[in-house]
């Protein structure tokens, strides 16, 4: 009996100690994802290659696309799915617009779209999930334009979400979006704001440094602001801004003051837009890991300003603005 009570109790001290033992392999990995900015789960890039879509490998080649009939400045654009939506703007003849339209890469066709509900330019516009956004901006009316709607391209129907927080000091709002969080950031002025289409609410959040007007797009994780001062990383989790590396070998001012900016995979590309003295055509392409600077083909349309850049699988695409006092109509395909 004895024999038995003194094997049950090694068994159960064993049994405690196997419990409270903690092994190396109880440790949670956080699952790897095809947009967590890190080269891992058999990739052969940053979030590209493997099990992610594929790596792009820039030709260097401009090609021109088809025409649109409307010749404008500052237009609004988001990419859903494989299709690019185009719409508002500032005419030839000084007045903004409603006008809304489809660009199907695969046929280099425009489609006309149900217009959105307010003329409007110079105004935010983005991607979350499957809905495209537009917000601010202004209309030639004498103020500022506040109001958010919600396209969804599978009823080709505009549905108004909650208003952009007050505008007092500029029109002028850009940013980016984060399809990973399915959110979307503005930078205003010097304000800096989130805004979550579950809840419908616009946040503000912490401020860049050095607010001037400038283009932004995002990588993976990360939002991207750059201005005349400079290119900002944006991390989301943490709410803090980081400086990247300066592009000093390009024209001052060029891409951040009336200029583009788009991202492909892990890369983005900058350029046209207002010089120190003119508009110029210059394009470049910014790598995220390497954090450095590559001058590409010079923008097909020759030297412009308040154009639209839109990235879509691994094409970027870019038009309309003003070339030589001139409103265009044009649109070029980058691969």
């Amino acid at each position: 009996m004895k024999t038995c009570k003194l094997f049950l109790t090694l068994l159960l001290i064993a049994l405690t100690l196997t419990t409270c033992k903690k092994k190396d392999d109880d440790t949670v990995t956080p699952a790897s994802k095809c947009s967590d900015g890190i080269q891992n789960q058999g990739e052969t890039g940053v979030d590209c290659g493997g099990p992610c879509s594929p790596c792009f490998i820039p030709q260097n080649i401009w090609t021109q696309k088809a025409t649109n009939g409307v010749a404008k400045t500052f237009v609004l654009g988001f990419v859903i799915g494989s299709k690019i939506y185009i719409g508002g703007g500032c005419t030839e003849s000084g007045s903004s617009t409603s006008k809304f339209e489809e660009y199907d890469p695969s046929t280099d066709k425009w489609t006309t779209k149900v217009a959105m509900p307010e003329n409007r330019y110079s105004g935010f516009a983005f991607t979350i999930g499957t809905k495209g956004y537009v917000t601010a901006g202004d209309n030639y009316g004498g103020s500022p334009i506040r109001s958010t709607y919600e396209y969804d391209p599978a009823t080709d129907i505009w549905t108004r979400k909650a208003d952009f927080p007050p505008i007092t000091k500029t029109s002028r709002v850009f940013g980016f979006s984060i399809a990973s969080l399915n959110k979307a950031y503005a930078q205003r002025g010097t304000e800096f704001y989130e805004y979550n289409p579950a809840t419908d609410k616009w946040t503000q959040k912490a401020n860049l440094s050095n607010p001037k007007y400038g283009t932004g797009f995002s990588i993976g994780s990360k939002g991207y602001i750059g201005n005349s001062s400079g290119l900002n990383e944006y991390d989301p989790t943490s709410d803090t801004w980081t400086p990247k590396a300066n592009n000093s070998a390009a024209t001052p001012l060029y891409y951040y003051n009336t200029g583009i900016g788009f991202s492909i995979g892990n890369k983005a590309y900058l350029g046209t837009g207002n010089g120190a003295t003119e508009m110029i055509a210059e394009f470049w392409e910014w790598d995220q890991a390497s954090d450095i600077w590559t001058r590409k083909a010079d923008f097909m349309g020759g030297p412009t300003g308040q154009a639209i850049g839109l990235g879509t699988g691994l094409k970027g695409y870019v038009g309309f603005g003003a070339a030589n006092g001139t409103k265009q109509n044009t649109w070029y395909e980058f691969k």
